[in-house]
């Protein structure tokens, strides 16, 4: 289980690069599509470090991560993010191509 985290708790943020490849490295995903000037989606993240938190103490394999759809729009467009929050949640990781 992993919740992508910077310095300052914020939540890496997910990118075109790296998207599918990091969604890969594990069974599931759980992804917050958000925008840095949301006041709901901080809120959202709190509550998704509670979702880590549960999962871990279960021995989960679901990496919790945000993309920063301020920044990726392209990402956005792809699942429909056009609005903050989205919380979108990928089953089986395992089936995204390269780039998607």
């Amino acid at each position: 289980l992993l919740l992508l985290l910077d310095a300052d708790g914020v939540g890496t943020v997910l990118t075109e690069e790296n998207f599918a490849a990091t969604l890969q490295t594990s069974k599931s995903a759980l992804v917050a599509f958000v925008a840095p000037w949301c006041m709901a989606c901080r809120a959202v993240m709190v509550e998704l470090g509670h979702v880590h938190d549960a999962l871990a103490s279960r021995s989960s394999e679901v990496i919790v991560a945000q993309c920063d759809i301020s920044r990726e729009t392209r990402l956005a467009e792809r699942y429909r993010a056009w609005r903050t929050p989205v919380v979108l949640f990928f089953p089986n990781t395992q089936v995204l191509a390269a780039g998607l």
